[in-house]
């Protein structure tokens, strides 16, 4: 609670009056409801699940958006991240946006998926070829997360040792994870692919604050991450299962700039993404168990890259 309060990042919550307008609101974001609420999909029709289901596969947006109507009070998930209460009138009534952005809006805005007219920046930057489209007259709502928090590597300068972790769905590996890479001095941890969300109550929770105490970083893509670490001096290692990597004890880890790479619970890297490395490094088990919990992992490998820096140069 205070390193929140320090960076000024609180909890926030979204509520609804009903009464007012009919609202739509970005999927599994309800927490309750009060009074006289009507649930509905936003649905009309076959036709229109499978148009919605398929834009939502080739665009990444969620398929389907809740859609609440009645006189009661509709409440949404509290979050860290930040509120912006925006008209679609004050854009011209019409608004792009990525889908990770929207939390709820005015029924009345019709929303749909839009491809970028700048392929070069969804391709190059890793953005994603769609947006989320709102037209209409309404109130809309954004969720954004504090500025600092999931910067990516661009312009910045890093020393020391660095972690990162590849789609990390579980918030309590990801919150242990961090607390220990905090706890044992590795201050710089990135967010690979499609992790959990670093501010959701469960992370911040197992992390202890040291969400707030780190630089975290996020990417989108492997391939610009790997070329700018290295580009950096950083020596890349992936953590793999597998008998013919380098054992974790016949490695130095602790001497110079070195990242070591994590992937998620249930699939580990992604095979482009251990191409990538330099070196792909396992922890030998003398037990039956055939792996580690990623954060299990993560602690062996984290202590390996701190073990005796203190006493030797970066």
């Amino acid at each position: 609670a205070y390193y929140s309060a320090q960076m000024n990042v609180r909890k926030r919550q979204l509520v609804c009056d009903l009464q007012k307008a009919p609202v739509t609101i970005q999927a599994g974001a309800m927490q309750w409801m009060l009074g006289d609420v009507q649930a509905t999909t936003g649905i009309k029709g076959v036709g229109d699940l499978l148009g919605k289901a398929v834009r939502g596969k080739v665009s990444g947006e969620s398929a389907i958006k809740p859609e609440y109507t009645g006189s009661g009070l509709l409440v949404l998930e509290p979050t860290y991240r930040h509120l912006l209460l925006l008209d679609a009138a004050d854009w011209g009534g019409s608004v792009v946006l990525d889908d990770g952005l929207f939390l709820a809006c005015d029924s009345r805005l019709k929303h749909k998926a839009v491809m970028r007219s700048n392929l070069s920046s969804a391709v190059a930057g890793g953005e994603g070829l769609f947006n989320l489209s709102l037209n209409g007259q309404g109130v809309f709502c954004l969720c954004r997360r504090p500025e600092g928090l999931g910067a990516g590597l661009s312009g910045r300068e890093l020393s020391g040792p660095c972690l990162v972790l590849e789609q990390l769905q579980d918030p309590g590996n990801l919150g242990t994870v961090l607390r220990t890479a905090e706890a044992l001095g590795v201050g710089q941890v990135f967010l690979l692919g499609e992790c959990c969300d670093p501010l959701s109550p469960k992370v911040l929770r197992a992390s202890m604050g040291a969400v707030f105490r780190l630089r975290l970083g996020a990417e989108p893509e492997a391939g610009p991450l790997c070329a700018a670490l290295r580009g950096q001096g950083y020596g890349l290692h992936a953590a793999v299962v597998d008998g013919d990597a380098v054992p974790v004890t016949q490695l130095d880890l602790a001497r110079g700039k070195q990242a070591v790479f994590i992937g998620n619970e249930g699939n580990g890297l992604r095979p482009e993404t251990v191409a990538l490395c330099g070196s792909r490094v396992t922890i030998p088990m003398a037990g039956r168990a055939e792996s580690l919990n990623a954060s299990a992992a993560a602690t062996i490998l984290l202590w390996e890259m701190t073990r005796g820096r203190g006493r030797r140069d970066g």
